[in-house]
């Protein structure tokens, strides 16, 4: 009933009600030294250029300092320069070649309607970049919890490596002994190994699961997504 129940699980997980699987195929999962891979703050920066929350947060705030300054540009002073081409003044008989000119237009009243539009978009800004930095901080925290918790799967499955070597050397010498008809724990020796499989095989899951997590932050999932 657990076992059916079990599968029941999967298959909901799988988007597949209903579809039982009767056998599994146990996927290749590895992991590799810690020398083998980068440190923490390495994965961190990784984080930081491609988490699509930090992406949107900063074009918020990239968007928000446009609108500052066109706030401040909006209504105030502008300075407009003109050109003209070569002109022939026949009454003086000569040519000029280009004239110019500038021209200052100061708004001499704008009802306190420029002021009040800077001060929402620097406010807009202000809260843009405070969202910004209140989400690197949260997401570093995040980060580091996964790679710590990495870290601690790694060293579980090196440790349950060499107890798994121990366990299937002691499990083939109660197996010799028994075919020598010695009294052995023979039964013992297999729920170890058992035990010991069962546990590597949770680690090594709980590593892939964590390592999804990790890509998932750094946006990488969503690259590979079609």
């Amino acid at each position: 009933a657990r076992q059916r129940l079990a599968r029941s699980r999967l298959a909901l997980a799988m988007g597949r009600p209903g579809e039982l699987v009767s056998e599994l195929e146990m996927p290749e999962i590895t992991i590799p030294a810690a020398d083998e891979e980068g440190d923490f703050e390495a994965y961190w920066r990784r984080v930081e250029a491609g988490h699509p929350r930090l992406q949107a947060l900063r074009e918020r705030l990239a968007a928000a300092r446009k609108e500052v300054e066109a706030a401040r540009n909006s209504e105030g002073p502008v300075l407009r320069a003109g050109l003209e081409a070569s002109v022939y003044n026949r009454s003086a008989g000569s040519t000029h070649p280009i004239g110019g000119g500038l021209e200052l237009s100061v708004p001499l009243y704008t009802g306190g309607r420029r002021e009040a539009a800077i001060a929402h978009a620097e406010a807009e800004a202000t809260q843009a970049q405070a969202d910004l930095q209140e989400a690197l901080s949260r997401l570093r925290q995040e980060a580091l919890e996964l790679w710590v918790q990495g870290e601690t799967l790694r060293t579980d499955y090196q440790g349950l490596r060499v107890e798994g070597d121990y366990r299937e050397l002691y499990l083939d010498r109660s197996r010799a002994l028994y075919d020598l008809e010695v009294k052995t724990d023979l039964g013992d020796a297999m729920t170890r190994i058992s035990e010991v499989r069962l546990a590597t095989a949770r680690t090594l899951f709980a590593w892939a699961l964590n390592r999804a997590r990790m890509k998932a932050m750094t946006g990488e999932l969503l690259e590979k997504t079609p």
